[in-house]
């Protein structure tokens, strides 16, 4: 009698589990209602005129929002939203460092009482404060995107998250009993599955005219760049053009582009046959460390791209290839 009721709780366990898992990774394929499913919350996410991911969030009792950005290790906030949240810096005694050194500037960092989405309470603790956050984002004609901070890998990976870049949805895993594996579906539907190197970034393998480096995976990069000093020791001409980027700890400079006849680039043997740019990017990224560039938003879109962060994976939609200009 024993064994036979553990046999049929094994089975309804596992039914439970099949069931949830296929429901959870035909949603990764369209766009459903925000709500939750059986240990995930389902976050509806917007998109700025800057191609960003935005996440609406609440810290204490005011309304804030986010960029959902990949290629930040660690979450930041606007220092000038920290100082009218009256953000407090962490207590003497409480082995908190006060400042954090990100590239040669040194931050801030305060405490969040709390950090809710989407009705989920994702805690409080340190968080690193940023001076003049809109030099983060990418601007055309001299507008940049308004937003409060950075969403970034530590939030992301703690909570197990997936991310669509294409139906703007982000599942935050509230049970890890139930962590969902995306891969029957997303291969059914064509997706070709690259795994990541995850060292505070997300690399991924690429190809540049055959030869093989990593790129960050970036979805607060709102155009895939790649580093022009590369370009040039490959032989690949480029031209200016109006569009200017900054980062935390980049300078605001102009992005330059490059005609995709120029080049072959491909994501995990994904071919990226579209237009990408290319800037410096100030000894951040080098043909000698083999990291090249950011893979940004307009690619992870057009790609369809999925984020797995449980699995280090990010599952990539071939597009039918195209003809050459002439």
């Amino acid at each position: 009698m024993h064994k036979s009721f553990l046999r049929i709780l094994a089975i309804a366990v596992a039914l439970v589990v099949l069931s949830f898992t296929a429901s959870i990774a035909a949603t990764l394929g369209g766009s459903v209602d925000a709500g939750k499913f059986p240990g995930y919350v389902v976050v509806p996410l917007g998109r700025s005129e800057g191609n960003h991911l935005v996440i609406p969030a609440v810290i204490g009792s005011k309304r804030v929002q986010f960029i959902v950005d990949t290629g930040a290790p660690q979450s930041v906030i606007d220092a000038g939203v920290a100082r009218k949240l009256q953000l407090p810096p962490p207590p003497p005694g409480s082995g908190l460092p006060a400042k954090i050194a990100i590239g040669e500037q040194l931050r801030d960092i305060v405490l969040l009482p709390n950090l809710i989405v989407q009705g989920m309470d994702l805690g409080g603790g340190p968080m690193t404060a940023a001076k003049g956050y809109k030099s983060f984002t990418l601007s055309l004609k001299g507008k940049f995107d308004d937003s409060d901070g950075l969403f970034g890998n530590d939030i992301l990976t703690r909570q197990n998250a997936i991310l669509n870049c294409k139906t703007q949805q982000l599942f935050l895993n509230t049970d890890p009993k139930l962590i969902t594996d995306p891969s029957p579906a997303l291969q059914k539907a064509g997706y070709v599955r690259i795994p990541l190197k995850v060292a505070g970034h997300l690399f991924a393998p690429c190809k540049l005219n055959g030869k093989d480096f990593w790129i960050i995976v970036d979805t607060g990069a709102a155009l895939t760049t790649v580093e022009s000093e590369v370009l040039k020791s490959r032989g690949i001409k480029s031209i200016t053009t109006p569009v200017y980027s900054s980062g935390i700890s980049l300078s605001g400079r102009d992005l330059r582009y490059v005609p995709f006849e120029a080049h072959k680039l491909s994501i995990g043997g994904v071919s990226i046959a579209q237009d990408i740019t290319a800037r410096n990017l100030e000894g951040f990224f080098s043909e000698e460390k083999q990291v090249i560039g950011l893979l940004g938003a307009e690619v992870l879109h057009r790609h369809s791209a999925v984020i797995d962060f449980p699995h280090k994976a990010l599952w990539l939609r071939p597009m039918p290839a195209v003809s050459r200009r002439k």
